[in-house]
């Protein structure tokens, strides 16, 4: 049975869920996310995608699909604005009391919405405000899926300054998101990540519903932030760094930078594993340091 949506809108906004998609040039992988969206067990849905600037039959798929199916919403860019700017035109023109994103190249489980919506209800209850999470599962190729084990069922502000142990989307009120501002413009890269850093600055803890209902495609080629150059990873760093940790001790700012390290295009030198190392920060910067070692040694045969 599907859940219905039984909470009570605080806000002038329709009870429902809305689903935002930003998208960009890769209709073959938008079909199968909006197929995702439209197969839900959840009945209360609404999708709203936001074409940025496609030129690849994007438009004349969505126009065919929104005129057959009053649940799609399209909203346009008439050139590309980027990621954060889609997702935050979404955000400012969704109309029901709870919102949630998916990127095009990913897809959701048929009981996605449903057992985000029952955790957001169990979560409501005992507070004004929450953010719920989804679990993660890691395509890494047609044959291989495997569960995302970096998340934890409870994740704190703290937490995620060392790590983004959430994944990259959430289930909250419209209004909460829409009264932060949503995502951040300026960074081109950890913008979930900054994001769920202020939202648990707001409410204080995001949940997981310990479902795992999100697929997360890492299996294909195109544009992902695992293959983002290191400066614009660090630019990333420096405005979350200087957002959310000013006037930190040295030690927080290289618990977050470690989330700069992770990437295996960015390179790891001596030095910088003994700032770690003289902070008492040691299995990650040591494992990160010597997988890199090992990497560039193979590169070198």
């Amino acid at each position: 049975m599907p859940y219905k949506s039984t909470f009570n809108a605080k806000h002038s906004y329709a009870d429902g869920v809305t689903v935002y998609i930003p998208t960009n040039n890769r209709l073959h992988l938008l079909k199968r996310a909006v197929e995702s969206v439209l197969s839900q067990d959840f009945s209360d849905l609404f999708l709203l995608v936001v074409d940025d600037g496609s030129t690849d039959g994007t438009a004349d798929f969505l126009k065919k699909l929104s005129s057959r199916d009053h649940r799609v919403i399209v909203l346009s860019n008439p050139v590309p604005r980027g990621a954060c700017y889609s997702r935050n035109l979404a955000i400012m023109s969704t109309e029901t009391e709870l919102v949630t994103g998916l990127d095009d190249d990913d897809y959701l489980l048929p009981f996605h919405i449903s057992s985000l919506v029952q955790e957001y209800l169990r979560r409501i209850a005992a507070s004004d405000e929450a953010v719920v999470f989804p679990g993660m599962l890691i395509k890494r190729s047609e044959n291989k899926i495997s569960r995302n084990r970096h998340q934890r069922m409870v994740v704190s502000f703290r937490d995620l300054l060392s790590s983004n142990r959430a994944g990259n989307q959430a289930l909250t009120s419209t209004y909460l998101l829409q009264s932060i501002g949503g995502f951040d413009e300026s960074l081109t890269a950890w913008q979930d990540f900054e994001l769920w850093i202020r939202l648990a600055k707001r409410v204080g803890t995001l949940y997981c519903t310990g479902v795992y209902s999100y697929v997360q495609d890492v299996s294909h080629d195109m544009n992902r932030i695992s293959g983002k150059p290191p400066e614009v990873l660090h630019s990333a760093y420096d405005i979350v760094a200087r957002k959310h940790l000013y006037g930190s001790s040295n030690r927080e700012l290289l618990k977050l930078k470690l989330n700069y390290h992770c990437y295996t295009q960015v390179p790891l030198s001596v030095n910088e594993l003994w700032l770690y190392l003289k902070s008492g920060i040691i299995v990650k910067p040591m494992y990160y340091f010597a997988r890199k070692t090992f990497r560039s040694a193979l590169w070198r045969l």
